[in-house]
């Protein structure tokens, strides 16, 4: 007391004490993890935050055993110390070895990253904001005081950024980020150079690692903490250590899974995953024809728009597919110009708007799908008209387009046969929106006829930063009917996959979730049935199998 938001500080004020709490501890920011008890089970200390007096509460929780959960959570702080003690720099929530960088081209990077969201005009360096404390500073005193840090250019304007949510801040109301222009660098990887063939192919000689290069550059890593006499140190005082070798186990290889497309059957090719080629040459499983289409162009796109209705008009036939000509319409580069053309021409009959972008703009591909998934909900389908200006990938792109369409018709490109019958295929994964910090978004699909081609999905709507999913019991009732409709019988296995969930999570998934969906079934199929469900977790690979067996 006072509360104090700023995590850093809040580790300093605690280390004040460190001769009474010992040298070995980890301290999250709110709780704190010891080796020992201590004397009392309600401490209360006293810190000075320059000259100002503040109350420090430590209370007895509980006692965790090494193999708990919740220890993984300090696991990983004291991890990070040891990565920090090794000099590594962390960028965003990741840390790298300066010393080995491999520099491509000329960038900075910062220890955070942010999104511009706009440009603030009106405020300048010279304008005053409330610290967490309450006290007012300008940005040109706050980062001469704070980082030693001098802003030159006293006129130029302030970027704005949204910032990212975080779980402790969820009640507290949300204010944009203001950066100064001068003290920023762009991060990432610009469009000129993800169009550079010879940058993202010597990119990618070391993002994308071979399994024997990983394990000598994991080596590495553990050579150094072995040698780190510092870390080695940390590592003594809780009585941990690193194995030197890897953790070695039995794996398996998945048969080869045959894909079945009109009368052909063809392989997966495994060790590649690609089998386009062979798709291009032969029907689809279940063609939709496209009779009653849009197509939505800038004015100066209107070349990209007919090459790429001439290469439909080439791959189509061999699909299967029966393509009437589409209803041109030209648009200006502007959400309304789209949304408003759409009112005026999209009806009941409409089965496809296809949309050619200028260029990438987020607003504006939103702007267009928000239209056309939630006012007049209508299958769509978004192209860059830049990636049609390539004559020699024009036909392969217009392949993919095709195919894209179909699906989102209700057709199907192919089915693979899984080995298992009747059985429900289930996918759950949650979205968290860090950056307006709205409701939290679980998603909920399901399989609804034996050749996994058609789904059911359905969305729920949560609580800020809310992973758990209340509500499956009504999806997984929904689903089960639909299915039922579609095949006149309920399936036999249902085998969920649940995405997002960490290690800490785990049982409260299974507290929670699972009797939800065990609920469901019982509900669900009749009582006379003979059939009860057996639960299965295979958690390694984040999937649950929910099998009906007869009593």
């Amino acid at each position: 007391m006072p509360d104090i938001e700023d995590g850093k500080v809040r580790s300093e004020l605690l280390l004040q004490h460190k001769a009474f709490i010992g040298e070995c501890h980890i301290f999250d920011g709110s709780s704190l993890l010891l080796p020992h008890k201590l004397l009392l089970p309600k401490t209360e200390l006293v810190s000075l935050l320059k000259n100002q007096v503040v109350k420090l509460t430590i209370e007895f929780i509980s006692e965790l055993s090494p193999n708990s959960p919740d220890c993984l959570r300090y696991y990983n702080i004291l991890f990070r110390r040891i990565l920090k003690q090794m000099n590594l720099k962390q960028v965003g929530r990741n840390y790298y070895n300066k010393q080995e960088a491999t520099e491509f081209f000329d960038h900075k990077y910062n220890n955070k990253t942010y999104r511009v969201d706009a440009i603030n005009w009106e405020d300048n360096p010279r304008t005053k904001f409330k610290k967490s404390g309450g006290a007012e500073i300008t940005f040109v005193d706050y980062y001469r005081e704070q980082y030693n840090t001098e802003v030159t250019d006293l006129t130029q304007p302030l970027l704005i950024s949204k910032g990212k949510w975080k779980k402790s801040q969820q009640d507290t109301p949300h204010k944009p980020i203001m950066l100064v222009p001068e003290l920023c660098y762009l991060t990432g990887l610009s469009d000129k150079m993800r169009k550079d063939y010879r940058v993202m192919r010597d990119l990618a000689l070391h993002m994308r690692l071979d399994p024997e290069r990983r394990q000598h550059e994991l080596r590495k890593l553990m050579n150094t903490i072995q040698t780190n006499r510092e870390v080695q140190r940390e590592l003594q005082l809780w009585d941990l250590k690193f194995d030197t070798n890897f953790v070695s186990f039995s794996g398996r290889i998945l048969k080869e899974v045959r894909i079945f497309q009109g009368r052909r059957a063809f392989d997966s090719h495994p060790q590649f995953a690609d089998w386009s080629r062979e798709t291009r040459s032969g029907p689809l499983l279940n063609v939709k024809s496209l009779d009653h289409w849009l197509i939505l162009y800038p004015t100066r796109n209107y070349g990209a728009a007919s090459s790429l209705v001439q290469s439909l008009r080439k791959v189509t036939p061999t699909m299967g597919t029966a393509m009437r000509e589409a209803k041109m319409l030209e648009v200006s580069d502007t959400v309304q110009s789209y949304t408003t053309v759409l009112e005026n021409h999209v009806s009941s009959k409409t089965q496809m708007v296809l949309c050619v972008l200028s260029s990438e703009k987020k607003d504006l591909y939103d702007g267009i799908k928000q239209y056309l998934c939630v006012k007049c909900p209508t299958p769509s389908q978004c192209v860059v008209a830049r990636t049609l200006d390539k004559p020699q990938t024009l036909m392969t792109i217009a392949t993919k387009i095709a195919q894209q369409m179909n699906c989102k018709m209700g057709g199907a490109l192919w089915k693979v046969e899984t080995g298992l019958q009747n059985a429900m295929f289930i996918g759950i994964d949650c979205f968290h929106d860090t950056v307006n910090r709205r409701k939290s978004i679980a998603g909920f699909v399901s399989s609804i006829n034996q050749e996994l081609t058609q789904w059911f999905s359905q969305c729920i709507f949560q609580e800020s930063g809310q992973e758990l999913v209340n509500g499956l019991k009504t999806c997984l009732e929904a689903a089960l009917k639909l299915w039922c409709k579609h095949n006149q019988f309920l399936p036999q296995a249902i085998i969920v996959y649940r995405d997002g969930v960490g290690d800490g999570q785990l049982q409260a998934l299974m507290d929670r979730e699972v009797p939800q969906i065990e609920s469901s079934l019982r509900s669900v199929y009749p009582k006379d049935s003979g059939c009860t469900p057996v639960y299965r977790a295979e958690v390694g690979c984040c999937a649950a199998a929910f099998t009906l067996k007869a009593l």
